[in-house]
Order: C-alpha cells, then sequence, then structure tokens
C-alpha cells in the first residue's frame, strides 16, 4: 500500500430511493457520514478523491471531470443540499489519465461545464461541511470486470505518489433492500445475505471474503457499493487497515453503510 493514501472510507452517495428521506428517519446514517468526513479531514490529505458508483447503463470507461474546479447544483441529491464549488486537481488527474492510457486501462474525461453526477453532492458537502480546504477529485466506477476496478484504484494511488501528494478515498453507494427485488439471485443469495456479508467482510478486514462478492450476484442484489469500495482496496494495496463500521441502517428499499476501510490506527475498544 503506497504512502500516499492517508485514509480510505465509504458513505452513502444519495440518501433517497423512493422518495424524499427526512434527517430524523436516516439519522444513525447522518452520524456516520459526518464521522467518516471528519476523520477524513483530520489526517488533512492534500486532495480527496470521491468516488461514485457506475451510473444505470453506465459506461465502460472510468468517469474523471476535469477543469480546475468542480461546481454546480445538485437538484435531487436525497436532501436539500447547497451547490458546490471546489478546487479540482488537474494536475492529479493528468497524471491518472497518462498512466491509465499507459496501462490500457479506459478512461473518459468529462470536460469542464458538464454536470455534476447527482450523487457527488452528498460526499462533497460532508467533506465541506467538516472543514476540509484541500482540493477535491471526482471519479467513479464502471461497467468493467471486478478486477478492473483494482487496477484503478492502485493506478489512483500510483499517480499520487509519483506526485508526492497525500490522498484520501471516499467510496461511495448504497446496499438494495429487500422491496422490490427478486426473491433470490442467481446463485440462490438472498439480497439481504448478500448485505450481511458485504457488512461482515469489512468490518472483519476479511479483502478476500469482500472480492468473492463480484459477478451477478451484487447486481441482481442491486446494490452499488461494490465497485467503489473495489477501487478502494486497490489503492489500499489489496488489503483493508483497521476497518470499522460507523453506522448500518436498513430501509425496505435501501440499506446505508458508512464505513472506515484504511486508517492509520486501530479504533478505540
Amino acid at each position: 500500500m503506497t504512502a500516499a493514501l492517508v485514509f480510505a472510507g465509504l458513505c452513502p452517495h444519495l440518501l433517497s430511493a423512493s422518495g424524499q428521506r427526512q434527517p430524523s428517519e436516516i439519522g444513525r446514517t447522518l452520524d456516520g457520514v459526518r464521522s467518516i468526513a471528519a476523520r477524513l479531514i483530520a489526517l488533512e490529505p492534500e486532495v480527496a478523491i470521491v468516488v461514485l458508483p457506475k451510473l444505470t447503463g453506465g459506461a465502460d470507461a472510468f468517469p474523471l471531470y476535469s477543469g480546475p474546479r468542480l461546481s454546480g447544483e445538485p437538484g435531487s441529491a436525497g436532501l436539500a443540499l447547497p451547490g458546490i464549488d471546489v478546487a479540482n486537481d488537474p494536475m492529479l488527474l493528468s497524471r491518472v489519465v497518462r498512466l491509465a492510457r499507459e496501462s490500457g486501462l479506459p478512461v473518459e474525461v468529462h470536460h469542464a461545464g458538464r454536470p455534476l453526477n447527482p450523487g457527488a453532492f452528498l460526499p462533497i458537502h460532508a467533506l465541506l461541511v467538516a472543514g476540509h480546504r484541500g482540493r477535491i477529485m471526482l471519479t467513479g466506477a464502471a461497467a468493467l470486470p471486478a478486477e478492473t476496478h483494482l487496477q484503478y484504484g492502485g493506478l489512483l494511488a500510483r499517480a499520487a505518489g509519483e506526485l508526492g501528494m497525500s490522498i484520501a478515498l471516499l467510496a461511495c453507494g448504497v446496499l438494495a433492500g429487500g422491496a422490490g427485488l427478486g426473491r433470490n439471485t442467481d446463485d440462490g443469495a438472498e439480497p439481504r445475505s448478500y448485505n450481511r456479508t458485504f457488512v461482515r467482510c469489512v468490518a472483519a478486514g476479511d479483502a478476500a471474503g469482500f472480492l468473492a462478492l463480484t459477478g451477478e450476484a451484487r447486481e441482481r442484489a442491486g446494490s452499488n457499493a461494490g465497485d467503489p469500495v473495489r477501487i478502494a482496496l486497490g489503492a489500499m494495496g489489496g488489503a483493508f487497515s483497521n476497518p470499522e463500521i460507523c453506522s448500518y441502517e436498513a430501509h425496505p428499499d435501501v440499506e446505508y453503510v458508512s464505513a472506515v476501510l484504511h486508517q492509520p490506527t486501530a479504533p478505540a475498544p
């Protein structure tokens, strides 16, 4: 694991599924998101990299948002949030693009002026409220195999290391609830069984078990947090480090997890 990475975490990117949710309904999740953001900024990374899940029907390339600043209005992002206007990191982005092309990893650069993915606003807002004053780079998962996400995560860390930058990575996504989903996946696993295994593997630092959650099972379970976490694992050298579940909240249609994936010291007992 490269020394460029000082922290990695997981939090939801959106807090609504079947309609707008009120803060009182997701109190533990909001506390978890705040905890992740506070821990991240306490380590003072120069760049926070926000990794979003792939869009439905998303491209078979990893998205990157270019330009000197990331700015926009949230529209429907699950909660009433203000717009954002934060410094991007064009130097890191350029290095990532160069290394990706040299390695044969597909990337798609979204040029300045293109609307931001709605899922970007909640995690970026949480970082700003917590006091993050560094730069923020926005990327995401792609419609590509699981192992490619690991490679991309390693490439993010390598790019930062070559530039001598300290980075933190915030993987974003949610786990689907049981309402409206098929009772079983193709391999016989129910969606909630997938979720329990997901959370157990993260809590236990079981990278091998987590990486086994691939393919049809996760797609049929309707969860989208897996690939962003795989990108984080790639940046972490393939292993969790002092992981910790900060919040886990289940609703009929969606389940929210906030977790530390990598931190320099173990959590207090």
